[in-house]
This record gives structure tokens, C-alpha cells and sequence, in this order.
């Protein structure tokens, strides 16, 4: 947990770098669906969680896609 978090806050970070921001963007989508792969597994309750553990990062990664794209 504290890996996921420590790497968390370094791409949040790093995010701001104009320079590496498609290679950030790449491993955050990476990251988000490493972490659904693992849930999904080890706790697939967490698909029909109220707060949407899961279901959050469908939008996100489409955002994400969609600020890939826009990237020049």
C-alpha cells in the first residue's frame, strides 16, 4: 500500500512535466488498471462498492485517453 502510494504522488508530481507528460499519462493508465487487476481479484466486491472503488477509473482512463490525445 505504500509503494501504490508513494508512486501515486510521484505521477501526480511529475504530471506537470510538459516534457514527459504522454509517458505519465501512459504509466498512470497502467497503474490504474494494474490496481483494478489486483481488486478485481483479490476483492471483486469492490465493483458494486457506493463509492465506485472501481467504477471511478472507467471514466478516468477515458479522460486519460482523451489527454493523450491532446498532447502534442
Amino acid at each position: 500500500i505504500w509503494l501504490g502510494s508513494i508512486a501515486d504522488i510521484f505521477l501526480g508530481i511529475v504530471i506537470f512535466a510538459r516534457k514527459y507528460r504522454k509517458s505519465i499519462i501512459v504509466l498512470q493508465v497502467l497503474t490504474m488498471l494494474t490496481y483494478m487487476l489486483i481488486l478485481s481479484i483479490g476483492a471483486p466486491h469492490y465493483w458494486l462498492h457506493p463509492f465506485g472503488v472501481l467504477t471511478k477509473n472507467i471514466p478516468l482512463i477515458a479522460l486519460s485517453y482523451y489527454l493523450y490525445r491532446k498532447q502534442k
